[in-house]
């Protein structure tokens, strides 16, 4: 399961809006990498962040895993306060910001 990509679906047609995935296995630290995507027109509903808490849940519900990764822009703020809202904590700060969730 850690080798796909996990479609974001609106129920009510659907609609493919987004994506997410997990961009490799658990390290042996116990922890996995996330990306995801969303379609523009989908953006600043609340989508990403219910689908992000999902994978999310659903990673660190797996044997092996103890906390999620995430890598971000510098300046990518509508990213950035999607992991903020889902618990996600910035724990490296360079090019680029690197966020964690633990369990």
């Amino acid at each position: 399961m850690f080798y796909t990509f996990w479609f974001i679906m609106l129920n009510e047609n659907r609609t493919i809006i987004g994506l997410a995935d997990f961009k490799d296995v658990p390290n042996s630290y116990g922890e996995i990498k996330i990306g995801y995507g969303l379609g523009e027109d989908y953006k600043k509903q609340g989508y990403m962040t219910e689908a992000i808490k999902k994978i999310c849940s659903w990673g660190l519900s797996q044997p092996n895993v103890s906390s999620v990764i995430a890598e971000t822009d510098a300046y990518n703020t509508d990213s950035q306060n999607v992991l903020l809202r889902c618990g996600f904590k910035l724990y490296r700060n360079s090019d680029t910001k690197w966020w964690k969730l633990t369990t």
